[in-house]
């Protein structure tokens, strides 16, 4: 699973490093390069720490910022899952105080060796979908 984050800069990353950060200048055929990049590693494993308050802390210094409420400000947050060969966005609601939630159980699916264009629409549309 990776997530793409969208506000002043935009990134993709799986859940655990490397955290890639694209400017707020990057296009979507970057980003769509990077997503696509990140999903072909397959070695990553989603993190299970014993403390995920302390967790969250570390995550958002390695990102560069110092507080959740400077995640939260102004950004739309796509949640990307692959199975098989399927590639889904889901896009959220961003709750200022309580974080991001999914908005509904729609997902934006396309498959892994979909032309890139047609992939870079489903992401688009899910992030126009982001409320």
């Amino acid at each position: 699973m990776i997530h793409a984050l969208a506000k002043i800069k935009m990134g993709a990353r799986i859940a655990s490093e490397p955290f890639i950060w694209l400017d707020n200048t990057a296009n979507s055929d970057e980003l769509v390069g990077h997503i696509l990049s990140a999903l072909r590693d397959e070695k990553k494993v989603s993190p299970n720490p014993a403390n995920w308050s302390d967790h969250a802390k570390e995550y958002l210094r390695k990102i560069g910022l110092n507080k959740e409420k400077e995640l939260y400000d102004g950004s739309k947050y796509v949640q990307i899952v692959k199975q098989g060969k399927i590639i889904s966005f889901c896009p959220t609601i961003n709750l200022p105080k309580g974080g991001f939630t999914n908005i509904s159980p729609q997902k934006i699916a396309v498959a892994e060796d979909d032309d890139v264009i047609k992939i870079k629409l489903a992401l688009e549309d899910a992030f126009n979908l982001c409320e």
